[in-house]
């Protein structure tokens, strides 16, 4: 704990970071003495507020929300630190190049300390962007740690009509997460999932094309990873989408078909994985018939 306020960064990220793993395994027996719970619970305070803006604010901060999450997966209550922790979690979304491990840590604090209206309106604000490149696109990702119904449809609006391609393949990425949460907390319903499949068949279709290249194949590539989290985890999920609409469930499998044509290597190992999950992992009984017939000549290939 002492050194989580060292002026030399790598040592600095290191004892946040390994304060942050023993709040999290020992928990328990940290709790029952005072001196050693303040120590735990000071740890962002410790930190002079220039480490998380100059030269290094990146490492300190991702270092920060490892820290964060930890505390918040074991349990430690963190009461009027809330606030400064979001905002922590916020300068986080908006400095780090990466922030794939960020999002897990804030999807832990968001479970153990409900997010406030205004930090939740807060999250919201950051996904209206107007060009690519702000660090603001991030944001997208935190909404899948959320869970009201609004928090899906604006999802599902930014998957198709997102302003820049990394806002829709972001959305594309929070509504698998948004789904499986959904799924595990017995949230969600028949017209969510519907809703957040028609969106990721919607992403599909993104074939955007600028200065990058095919910018649109990494919305593609991410519609197909977070169908495959949605139907993984239900083996009846085609068979409620055939019964509630048909067609787009020909639709969908035709899409999948397709991308596993696609000159992309990893878009043709996410399609042939989509692909597998549908064959092999759903029930679909009394379905449409030609749908049936698609699938079963599809097994026989």
């Amino acid at each position: 704990v002492a050194n989580v306020a060292s002026p030399f960064l790598a040592v600095r990220h290191g004892a946040i970071t390994a304060a942050a793993a023993i709040a999290e395994t020992i928990a328990v027996e940290l709790v029952s003495h005072t001196d050693a719970s303040k120590m735990v619970l000071d740890v962002a305070d410790s930190i002079p507020a220039r480490y998380i803006e100059d030269f290094g604010a990146s490492l300190t901060l991702a270092a920060l929300t490892t820290y964060m999450g930890s505390l918040s997966r074991a349990g430690w209550s963190i009461g009027e630190a809330q606030g400064k922790y979001f905002a922590l979690f916020e300068l986080a979304f908006i400095t780090c190049k990466t922030v794939d491990d960020i999002v897990v840590d804030f999807t832990s604090f968001v479970d153990a300390c409900n997010l406030t209206p205004d930090q939740r309106l807060r999250i919201v604000k950051h996904t209206q962007v107007a060009s690519s490149g702000t660090s603001r696109e991030s944001f997208v990702l935190a909404v899948g740690a959320l869970e009201k119904p609004s928090d899906l449809e604006l999802l599902c609006s930014l998957v198709a009509e997102g302003t820049t391609v990394e806002i829709r393949r972001n959305a594309a990425a929070a509504l698998g997460q948004f789904c499986t949460r959904a799924r595990d907390g017995g949230r969600l319903s028949i017209t969510w999932e519907h809703s957040a499949i028609l969106a990721l068949s919607q992403g599909l279709e993104d074939h955007s094309v600028d200065n990058r290249g095919d910018v649109g194949s990494w919305v593609r590539k991410q519609s197909l990873h977070s169908l495959a989290r949605i139907f993984a985890a239900d083996s009846q999920t085609f068979q409620r989408l055939n019964e509630r609409d048909d067609e787009l469930a020909i639709r969908l499998l035709g899409q999948i078909l397709c991308s596993t044509t696609e000159k992309i290597d990893r878009l043709r190992v996410a399609a042939g994985h989509m692909l597998e999950i549908l064959l092999y992992e759903q029930r679909v009984e009394a379905a449409d018939s030609r749908l049936c017939e698609g699938l079963e000549q599809l097994r026989r290939l």
